[in-house]
Formats: structure tokens, C-alpha cells, sequence
């Protein structure tokens, strides 16, 4: 899926992280500086946003969600953004996305986790998964939204980690 949105850059959240000791030290560019697109103020500037929209046991199980769609599309996401440091994605549901990151090697942990730091790959909303609007629990929706963004912080930390937008595509 891919979503148009328009954004006005005037935040910024730059820094740099040494987390883990014997590693390269990664300069943070992560949230609105990630940004690569030049804007041009006397034009329309439309962002194209590659993101995902998992849900969890929707038309299949959780298991064969995974297995068939959310695996190969994380493990392409990383060759792509391997592959092209101008290219960017965006992922919502993290209880998809930490199944992958536990099967994944220490190495591909890091290439991760500098894609974040660079904003290659940044997180929205940050819920472990995305809830129905309709008929959802306000503490089940505060305990989703703190199980994902523990997580997040855990891994990425509390700058890059944690996301800018909150996140919204299925609103019942």
C-alpha cells in the first residue's frame, strides 16, 4: 500500500547514539530530517509513503499472515534499503515486526537498527497491532500502545524509535 500525504518540515530530531560499545557510531537523522525530498515552496510537494497495513487474523491467521506475507515483505524491505539509501519505509505493526526481528541474525539486528537511526525505516503509529475503532476498549488500546512502543524504545530508543505520526489507515 501507499498513502499521499503532505508534510510541512519544521521539526527536527538529529543526535548521534553509541548504544552499543565496539560498534560504528551512527549519526541520528532520523523523523522529519530523514527527508530527502527538496522542497520547492512555489509547488505542490506530495510525499509517497510506502508503509504497511498488517492485520493481524483478519482473512487468515496470525501464523499465515506472517508466514506468507509478512516475512518476505521485511526481508525484501531490508535488501531494498540496503540496496538504495534514498529509499524509505514505513512500518505500523509491531507485533508482526518483532516476530521478524527475533528470527533475524545479529547482523541483520544492525543493519536494522541503522536503518532507523538514518530514518530509512521508521515506525508509525508504534501500536503493537492496529485496532478496530469501533468497538475497542480504551484500556486495550493504551495497553497495544504501550506493548508496541516498549518494544520500539527497547530496541531503537526513545529518539529514533519512537514514532512521529500517529496512525490510523482502517478505521471502522
Amino acid at each position: 500500500l501507499a498513502s499521499l500525504i503532505y508534510i510541512t518540515v519544521d521539526k527536527t530530531t538529529t543526535g548521534t547514539s553509541n548504544d552499543n560499545e565496539g560498534e560504528e557510531e551512527i549519526v541520528e537523522t532520523c523523523g522529519y530530517d530523514a527527508c530527502k525530498m527538496q522542497i520547492q515552496p512555489n509547488k505542490m510537494n506530495i510525499h509517497i509513503v510506502a508503509h504497511t497495513h498488517d492485520d493481524s487474523g483478519w482473512l487468515s491467521t496470525v501464523d499465515e499472515y506472517y508466514i506468507n506475507r509478512v516475512n518476505t515483505i521485511l526481508n525484501t524491505v531490508v535488501l531494498e534499503l540496503n540496496d538504495n539509501p534514498n529509499r524509505m519505509f514505513t512500518w505500523v505493526e509491531i507485533s508482526f515486526f518483532s516476530r521478524w526481528w527475533r528470527e533475524q541474525s545479529v547482523e541483520k539486528q544492525k543493519m536494522v537498527k541503522r536503518f532507523v537511526k538514518t530514518g530509512q525505516l521508521q515506525f508509525a503509529l508504534g501500536h503493537w497491532t492496529m485496532a478496530d475503532e469501533a468497538v475497542t476498549y480504551y484500556a486495550d488500546v493504551i495497553e497495544n500502545a504501550e506493548q508496541g512502543m516498549r518494544f520500539l524504545e527497547y530496541h531503537f530508543g526513545s529518539t529514533c524509535g519512537r514514532p512521529l505520526v500517529g496512525w490510523q489507515v482502517d478505521p471502522f
